[in-house]
């Protein structure tokens, strides 16, 4: 790319991408344009005024998502109105006063909602990004970018997916690092378990550490009410984190749709937001389903998880409601189960659907490597947690299935539809 460019003559400047001759008569490039108005004129109060007049119900910035459930990104157009009420609700509590302003390390890559939610949230409170170089890129197995970035910038808090956070506590360096400036640091974007939590307090154990919540159509939805807590006295669903309770300005709403009734608390059902930094709609208004009217004219946003709320009013995520496992009937939640079996094995998990003539799904364990556990103890495990309406068919590993690794999109989430493939293959091989 040659140069990003501005027509300036036009009131809402437009920007193009110029590939090959950078030379375009009316059009300016980014860096001419802020030389020329180094020396130029500037108003502060011209600018702030300029701000006033704009319309809070333009769409200023369209997000997509990871395309995981529909096989595709959809578009979330976002208004004015979004991030300025996502910022000024500051569910991370980034401070704004005084000499200790945050500087936030961007540990996500740049096409994640993640990314410029955080950014606007740390500018709006006076702190600073901090991008480290190399960026972090999911599939590979690079954080000394991070870690430098930590040390040499003095970050004072960051925000984690747990696969980055594995792979930088597997950097041979990290015992070595001066990660003192770190204040805070959250796990998100993915289901978060007790284990994964007791592993980043052990690594930051100075730090303030918690669980963020968001989805791309909402933005970040909740807000950590644990810090002051040890990580034994937090509230736990089968092993699975809870994501904290909801943020400023956020309504939520769990149904269950084989009762048609909103749930009482402790109940699962499908989790839905009304919130003013919410999406309206997708882009094109594809899946508008996932968008509906309730009582009192408010506008919600149907998520897709299931969810439950405790009686203190703590919400807990329990995995997609796609993802549910039906074995005759019982609807399984595999979240809850992988988190289990990971605790009993100390290693990763993945529960898949297996098709079976009898039951219509099994649910099906798929374990990142070998252990000394044997399968049957997988299965006896289950049905003591959980109950024999979710026993498993089986358990392999990822050797077993001719994987090295868990086969992964951009976004870093586990392709289960490649799982399902290969536990298929394995088990028609078994059976032949």
């Amino acid at each position: 790319m040659d140069a990003l460019q501005f027509d300036p003559k036009i009131h809402f400047p437009q920007v193009k991408i110029i590939l090959d001759d950078p030379e375009h008569e009316g059009w300016k490039t980014l860096l001419s344009l802020a030389s020329d108005g180094i020396d130029g004129p500037f108003s502060e109060e011209d600018v702030l005024e300029h701000a006033r007049r704009d319309d809070p119900a333009r769409i200023a910035l369209i997000y997509f998502t990871s395309g995981t459930t529909s096989g595709a990104p959809k578009g979330c157009p976002r208004r004015v109105d979004a991030p300025s009420l996502g910022m000024e609700a500051n569910p991370w509590n980034l401070k704004a006063q005084g000499n200790d302003r945050e500087r936030l390390l961007l540990s996500t890559p740049n096409y994640r909602v993640i990314c410029p939610t955080v950014t606007m949230m740390t500018w709006k409170a006076g702190g600073a990004l901090v991008v480290p170089s190399p960026p972090p890129v999911p599939g590979t197995s690079n954080t000394t970018g991070m870690l430098d970035a930590v040390e040499q910038h003095n970050v004072t808090m960051m925000v984690l997916i747990p696969v980055f956070m594995h792979l930088m506590l597997a950097e041979s360096s990290f015992a070595a690092r001066d990660l003192s400036s770190l204040n805070v640091v959250y796990l998100g974007a993915d289901l978060i378990t007790k284990k994964d939590l007791f592993t980043l307090r052990k690594a930051f154990n100075h730090c303030r550490t918690g669980v963020a919540y968001g989805m791309t159509e909402v933005g970040c939805v909740t807000r950590w009410p644990f810090f002051d807590r040890f990580l034994d006295k937090l509230p736990y669903s089968h092993d699975v984190c809870p994501v904290g309770v909801p943020a400023a300005g956020v309504r939520l709403r769990i149904w269950d749709e084989g009762r048609k009734r909103v749930v009482h608390r402790g109940e699962m059902g499908e989790l839905s937001f009304d919130c003013g930094i919410a999406a309206r709609k997708y882009l094109d208004n594809v899946k508008s389903e996932s968008f509906f009217s309730g009582e009192s004219g408010r506008e919600w946003f149907r998520t897709g998880d299931l969810a439950f709320v405790d009686q203190n009013g703590v919400l807990f995520i329990k995995g997609r409601m796609k993802d549910i496992i039906k074995r005759a009937g019982f609807s399984i939640s595999p979240s809850a189960v992988e988190a289990s079996i990971g605790s009993l094995t100390g290693v990763k998990t993945v529960l898949i659907a297996s098709p079976s003539s009898q039951l219509g799904q099994e649910p099906f364990a798929v374990l990142e490597r070998q252990t000394c556990k044997a399968e049957e103890a997988f299965k006896a495990h289950v049905v003591e947690m959980f109950g024999t309406e979710c026993s498993l068919a089986g358990a392999a590993s990822l050797a077993d299935l001719g994987l090295k690794a868990f086969p992964i999109n951009r976004t870093a989430k586990v392709e289960k539809f490649a799982l399902e493939k290969r536990v298929l293959e394995l088990r028609s091989k078994a059976s032949a």
